[in-house]
């Protein structure tokens, strides 16, 4: 199907399929294999590799429940409040790191929708600036400031 723009249009249970297929390829599965077969066979396929599986944390599936489930401002005070508690280190790699991978499995299983993803984006921005703010202020007058770079593997 085609948008009025001339764009591609693809069902929702396409477009669940590809993602779990992209997964599958990703981690080394055969496109011969794997493209022939039902949803519901890749899912389970996809199950027993591991594939998408998150380290079980309850503090972090909370914040993706809050997330799920639209109590954005919880989710961001929760991630502020979190943040506060461990600095900016510990944030980023016992929160934000693991988060970033457990929404990217979430997106890629169907639980999650984009706008999701933005949002989570924005909470993520905002409680990192927050943390920064004062180190930048700390710093002013000198060349260093600092940086955090979160990035993901390329095709992710």
């Amino acid at each position: 199907m085609r948008s009025p723009g001339g764009e591609r249009l693809c069902p929702q249970e396409q477009v669940s399929k590809l993602r779990v297929v992209k997964r599958l390829l990703n981690a080394g599965h055969r496109p011969s294999k794997v493209l022939v077969q039902p949803i519901e066979s890749l899912r389970e396929l996809a199950e027993s590799s591991g594939i998408g599986k998150d380290v079980p944390d309850a503090e972090l599936d909370l914040l993706l429940e809050l997330l799920h489930s639209g109590a954005y401002e919880e989710f961001r005070f929760n991630l502020l409040k979190r943040a506060t508690r461990d600095g900016l280190e510990r944030f980023v790699l016992d929160v934000a790191a693991p988060l970033s991978a457990r929404v990217g499995n979430a997106w890629a299983a169907g639980t999650l929708q984009v706008y999701h993803e933005h949002l989570f984006s924005d909470a993520i921005q905002v409680t990192l600036r927050s943390l920064m703010r004062p180190l930048s202020e700390a710093l002013r007058g000198r060349s260093a400031r600092p940086r955090v770079l979160l990035t993901t593997l390329s095709d992710e």
